[in-house]
């Protein structure tokens, strides 16, 4: 009876094991941020949301990825600010971060030149002015510097859709941190305030009376 026991525990184990394997391996993966976990969906959907409130008044049009991804993820038609979200799938080491991000505003510009005349057709009259690269979190000043190469580049390009004054910019999260909090809010989720909770400084000195109580 002990060995049937212990045969049936082992399996059983071994079943449980099996499906944790299973669970990890079909979890969608996620970059952690002080926001909470994104993958490249769920961060481009919080900017949409986050853009609609933010930039209402100055008529935000998304820009739905179907048919084709043109660069772009939404604009502001009154004032030309255009908008590409990126989010790691997964955490990176810090160089590898920056190399991704690096890698994907210079694919995601590019795309400005390869479809011109489609984004000219849902454009319209609106030029871009600045195209902004949004991530949770920018950790290397050498991506402010490879936008300020590649907005040199393009600028050279003399596209149409594009103002004389183009520029390209550099947002984490931080920059729509009450927009955010405005969304988790209204979902009911706990607000975000800084990276860390505050230290609290300890008391010194003789305690009074609540204090020992305390």
């Amino acid at each position: 009876i002990w060995f049937h026991a212990e045969a049936l525990l082992d399996a059983g184990l071994l079943v449980f094991c099996a499906a944790a394997a299973h669970q990890s391996r079909t979890r969608p993966l996620m970059f952690t941020t002080k926001f909470g976990p994104f993958n490249g969906s769920t961060w481009e959907g919080l900017c949409q949301q986050v853009f609609k409130r933010k930039y209402q008044a100055e008529c935000y049009q998304q820009m739905p990825a179907s048919p084709g991804d043109f660069g772009i993820e939404g604009y502001t038609s009154v004032t030309g600010w255009a908008f590409q979200c990126y989010c790691p799938e997964k955490h990176y080491e810090r160089t590898e971060l920056y190399e991704n991000q690096r890698d994907k505003i210079t694919v995601d510009l590019r795309k400005l030149k390869d479809n011109v005349t489609d984004l000219q057709a849902r454009l319209g009259s609106t030029k871009i002015c600045r195209w902004v690269f949004v991530t949770p979190e920018v950790d290397r000043n050498a991506l402010l510097k490879h936008a300020k190469s590649k907005e040199a580049e393009v600028r050279g390009w003399n596209l149409p859709i594009l103002s004389d004054d183009f520029m390209v910019l550099l947002h984490d999260g931080d920059h729509y941190l009450v927009e955010i909090n405005e969304v988790r809010a209204a979902a009911g989720e706990a607000l975000v305030f800084d990276e860390a909770a505050p230290a609290l400084t300890a008391l010194t000195g003789e305690q009074e009376q609540y204090e020992q109580n305390v």
